[in-house]
């Protein structure tokens, strides 16, 4: 196997073991954990210059995300709103790509997605000392034909859903 397609391997193999560990041990009571959030920024990673390349862009992400959460009745607030609010709460979307190609023929496109809430919390042992952690997640790794990368907004959808029913749960209107 070539080097080249060693590292694609290395880093899909990767994606799928960091994805699935935080699917398959989820933080007790994430739901809950959503209760009382007042709004929320977002925050998209910035995207690997071949998916910007092959039409992804993080600015229709962005907005994207934005327009599913109000379309929700989720507030979405800016960054600096969300600084100032108890636990500064924000919404955290990470894609992933990797393309690769078997013999030359078959074009695939690889990726992993991660939708999170990250806020603000004390620790137990040290109630004086604040750390940044998420808690709540969900993410999802797939494959589609490499012309097909517009799809992967289809499946962020899924997951926001995910993420907007657990919400709506725990801060009925």
């Amino acid at each position: 196997m070539p080097r080249k397609n060693r590292r694609l391997v290395f880093v899909i193999l990767w994606c799928v073991i960091a994805v699935g560990c935080r699917s398959a041990s989820p933080v007790k009571d994430a739901r809950a954990s959503l209760k009382g959030l007042r709004g929320l920024s977002v925050v998209i990673e910035n995207l690997q210059p071949a998916a910007e390349r092959g039409g992804l862009s993080r600015e229709q992400l962005q907005t994207d995300v934005e327009l599913w959460l109000r379309q929700a009745g989720i507030p979405v607030v800016s960054q600096d709103e969300s600084l100032k609010a108890p636990g500064s709460p924000y919404l955290y979307v990470n894609i992933n790509t990797a393309k690769t190609e078997t013999l030359g023929l078959f074009a695939t496109l690889v990726y992993a997605i991660q939708v999170a809430v990250r806020q603000d919390v004390d620790l137990r042992r040290d109630p004086a000392l604040m750390v940044t952690a998420t808690t709540w997640s969900t993410g999802m790794v797939g494959a589609l034909g490499a012309d097909n990368l517009q799809s992967v907004r289809g499946a962020l959808n899924d997951l926001l859903k995910t993420f907007i029913n657990d919400y709506l749960a725990e801060n009925p209107k």
